[in-house]
């Protein structure tokens, strides 16, 4: 998620700033993404032997993502909500490191309820919108004239907090039913969605036919033109 949500996002984004005339430098960030490569790699194998260190490199590791997620100037990007779903996923991935990170300097406390940013947050919400983004331009289809996307990202982020709230909250159950109903209505809208785009039928542009290609090609002169003027008749 952390790489291959970043290589999927930057394009799309750069995309997005050609449109506006507006062009995109932060689109390769070598530097940050090899200091990503560094650190999350040390803190995987430092973990079973100094947690603390670990946990400073998870922190440092979501503090370099952040810093590659605000060189995209996503908010360059209202007209496009589907990039903004993206970037609210890539952002929960971005919150959960930092939090395990913390969980890590603090004995693991807190850790079955903050791993949820990634599990629900992070993972929930960028499975989501690439299952509906990467099959909808397979089939000529446009994310961002899809609404249903946004609202399938905010019943992804509301099953998310409400499952690390339940380890929090007297009313756990009500909590744990609403985190698997939001769950379960995000991947339903990004069933629905694809399953609408698949069935719907696409316009085709219309043909010129050969007939029709001959004709404009042995007499170019336009109707109104091809009149004789009665000045000379």
């Amino acid at each position: 998620m952390l790489f291959i949500g970043g290589r999927m996002l930057a394009p799309a984004v750069a995309g997005e700033f050609y449109r506006q005339g507006i062009e995109l430098t932060a689109r390769v960030q070598p530097n940050i993404e090899a200091g990503l490569i560094l650190t999350i790699t040390a803190a995987y194998i430092l973990s079973p032997v100094a947690a603390p260190l670990s946990g400073i490199l998870l922190i440092s590791s979501g503090i370099l993502a952040g810093i590659r997620l605000l060189r995209w100037q996503l908010w360059r990007c209202r007209a496009r909500p589907d990039l903004l779903c993206l970037g609210l996923g890539y952002s929960w991935l971005i919150l959960g490191l930092i939090l395990l990170g913390w969980t890590k300097l603090n004995d693991n406390n807190y850790f079955s309820i903050v791993v949820h940013a990634i599990t629900i947050g992070a993972l929930g919400t960028l499975a989501t919108n690439v299952i509906v983004r990467v099959t909808l331009l397979h089939i000529k289809q446009y994310p961002s004239h899809i609404m249903l996307i946004t609202v399938m990202t905010g019943f992804m982020s509301i099953a998310a907090i409400t499952r690390m709230a339940a380890n929090l909250s007297n009313h756990q159950e009500i909590l744990l039913i609403a985190a698997a109903s939001g769950w379960s209505i995000a991947f339903l809208l990004a069933f629905y969605v694809v399953l609408k785009g698949l069935t719907t039928p696409r316009t085709k542009p219309a043909r010129t036919s050969a007939a029709d290609t001959r004709q404009s090609v042995s007499d170019p002169t336009p109707a109104n033109e091809s009149e004789s003027d009665p000045q000379t008749s």
